[in-house]
């Protein structure tokens, strides 16, 4: 602390009293002392007013006052503390307005960024993290000390108890309860929380307002023995946003958007609204009756200079209960459409999928899980470069991986997710296509008020 800087800005106001009524006293003061050197003697006037005889010695004190102020008025030591009060007067001024400068600076610098909110957000996110796995270690050692319980008490009926395991927060742990009414709530509330994290993640992998073209893929080793797959797409589009988004939406609200369904599997898609969706997928392997399933939550937003779209797996579904018994599809994704101009928008994907820890029965290393998400990049074209300027990429598949290359669960999702990037390539292309050649022009107000 002795060797900290003074910031005289920061202590100045000590100088100076708060109270404007102090201020006004001193400037009353100040005024007063300057009008004083002008006014003539108080008994000027009773002087006047006596007798004849009394002026010629009323005469004579004027002529020696005249002669007084012929002495050069500013030598004089009044003038001189009249020039110390206006000149301190002036300090008193200048120091106020620096003040006063120095407090809006303050103010403005107590104006938080973007980027420090978006800190901020990531604190919150960091400590609602923190809360939820206390609440899970919480959980553990009630079950724990629950089982340790039943070991002794083998003769009587067990009660659990589950503590802060209500229905109505089942959705943080990405958990569907059987009622409507909660059922509901738990889709929007997961896709809402999606949507408020979507600056963060952006953040995190470099997308955020970012003005160059992006494809990018990632592998990162998580702590519990999975691997997190990330893919990137940051890419111009050469048509407006409006159009660019209900192209996006109606690939993934469609019925049809995996139109050539596995025999061997069932789809359902629930409509919430016009901007909510639940999808589930389930696949049996007839050999051996393994089973895969992927329910997924969409929700689309609306703003005036964007549209985001966001997705989630959910992990547990009481209408599914056989969900536990086979391996459930992890997948978080997002969607950004921004303006680039009136003809032109950029779109921002960011996809994560936990990889699937198992082949063939047994648990794959982290080598194994990281070599596999880089054969399936390769012999799947995922993020290749479009052919075309303001296109979104869509390569074809180069060659299909043999049934043992890849677990059961792989073998179904990973085609799934190149049939969406297909089918965001194709229906991209189809409306880059017909607004050049203008078929846009009649109808485009009735699509905006689609959107509005």
């Amino acid at each position: 602390m002795a060797n900290e800087e003074w910031d005289v800005l920061r202590d100045l106001h000590f100088l100076f009293a708060n109270d404007e009524k102090l201020h006004d006293q001193l400037v009353y003061m100040c005024d007063l002392l300057s009008n004083s050197g002008g006014d003539e003697s108080p008994g000027r006037n009773d002087e006047e007013e006596t007798t004849n005889e009394s002026k010629p010695k009323a005469q004579s004190d004027k002529k020696k006052r005249r002669s007084r102020a012929k002495i050069p008025h500013e030598n004089t030591s009044y003038a001189r503390q009249k020039r110390e009060i206006d000149e301190l007067r002036l300090q008193v001024d200048l120091l106020r307005e620096d003040l006063q400068e120095a407090r809006r600076n303050a103010v403005k610098d107590n104006i938080s960024s973007e980027w420090e909110q978006i800190a901020r957000e990531q604190f919150f996110e960091q400590n609602k993290a923190i809360q939820e796995n206390e609440k899970l270690r919480t959980a553990v050692h009630q079950h724990a000390t629950f089982i340790d319980d039943m070991t002794k008490i083998l003769n009587k009926k067990p009660r659990l108890t589950p503590v802060n395991d209500s229905s109505s927060d089942a959705w943080q742990l990405y958990k569907l309860a059987a009622h409507a009414s909660l059922r509901s709530a738990a889709i929007h509330a997961i896709a809402d929380r999606q949507y408020s994290r979507m600056k963060s993640k952006f953040v995190q992998v470099g997308l955020y307002k970012c003005t160059e073209d992006i494809l990018r893929a990632n592998w990162t080793p998580q702590p519990d023995g999975n691997v997190l797959v990330e893919y990137a797409y940051h890419v111009s589009l050469a048509a407006p946003l409006h159009l660019i988004g209900e192209a996006v939406w109606k690939v993934f609200s469609s019925d049809g958007m995996y139109m050539d369904l596995p025999p061997d599997s069932v789809e359902t898609l629930e409509t919430l609204d016009k901007f909510t969706l639940y999808r589930t997928f389930q696949r049996v392997r007839t050999e051996d009756g393994l089973t895969v399933h992927s329910n997924i939550v969409y929700k689309r937003f609306i703003e005036n200079q964007r549209q985001v779209l966001v997705w989630r797996s959910v992990l547990e579904d009481e209408l599914l209960p056989h969900m536990s018994r086979g391996s459930v599809h992890d997948e978080t994704g997002w969607i950004q459409l921004t303006p680039i101009s009136q003809s032109s928008c950029r779109i921002t994907l960011l996809l994560h999928v936990i990889a699937d820890p198992v082949h063939d029965f047994k648990p794959s290393s982290v080598d194994e899980h990281l070599e596999s998400s880089r054969v399936i990049l390769e012999n799947f074209s995922f993020l290749q470069q479009p052919d075309e300027p303001g296109m979104f990429p869509g390569a074809p598949i180069k060659s299909n991986l043999r049934p043992n290359e890849m677990s059961f669960a792989k073998q179904t999702f990973v085609p799934r997710a190149k049939k969406m990037e297909l089918s965001l390539h194709q229906a991209i292309k189809q409306v880059v296509q017909d607004y050049k050649e203008g078929q846009f022009s009649s109808n485009e107000q009735q699509i905006t008020s689609l959107t509005a």
